[in-house]
C-alpha cells in the first residue's frame, strides 16, 4: 500500500498502483508523478514497448546535457515510505532528468513525464552506442547500475 504523494503532499492524495511496461508502480492521479521501488526503473527502461510522441522525443534529446532546473534541484520531497527527505539526483548523469531518491533506498520519485523521458534517453543512448560504442556504452552501463542513478 502506497502512502501519500511526495509532490502533492496531501494526505487525501494517495498513490495508486498501476502497471506500466508490465511493472507495478505507484502513481499520483493528480500530478501524474511515479514512485518506483527496488529494480523497477531498470526493468522499465529495458523495455521498448511504448512509442512516444516525436515532440517529447525531440524535447528530451535537446535537454541532454542541460542542468536540472535550480528550483527542482533544491526541493526536499519526503519519501512516501519512511518520510525522510529525499536527495535530488540526475538520472544517467547529464540527462537533464531529476529524480528524488530515498536515502534509505526505498525508491525514487519521478515527476510527470520524467519516467517516459528516462526511457527515451536510454533508447537514444542505445541507438547512439551502435554508432559510437566506446563513448556511449560506458555511460549507459554506469547509469543502469544500482538504482539507475548518479551518486
Amino acid at each position: 500500500m502506497y502512502k501519500r504523494c511526495p509532490l502533492c503532499k496531501s494526505t487525501k492524495q494517495s498513490l495508486v498502483d498501476e502497471i506500466y511496461e508490465g511493472v507495478h508502480i505507484g502513481c499520483c492521479p493528480k500530478c501524474e508523478g511515479a514512485w518506483l521501488q527496488n529494480d523497477e526503473l531498470r526493468q522499465i527502461v529495458e523495455k521498448h514497448d511504448i512509442h512516444f510522441s516525436e515532440e517529447l522525443i525531440q524535447k528530451t534529446i535537446l535537454e541532454i546535457g542541460r542542468d536540472i532546473p535550480p528550483a527542482e534541484a533544491r526541493r526536499k520531497l519526503q519519501c512516501p515510505v519512511c518520510m525522510e527527505h529525499m536527495e535530488v539526483i540526475e538520472y544517467l548523469y547529464h540527462s537533464g532528468i531529476a529524480m528524488d531518491k530515498c536515502p534509505n533506498r526505498h525508491g525514487v520519485w519521478l515527476d510527470a513525464t520524467e519516467l517516459e523521458r528516462a526511457q527515451i534517453v536510454v533508447e537514444y543512448l542505445i541507438n547512439k552506442s551502435a554508432h559510437d560504442p566506446e563513448q556511449t556504452f560506458p555511460v549507459l552501463l554506469a547509469g543502469l547500475k544500482f538504482g539507475n542513478t548518479k551518486e
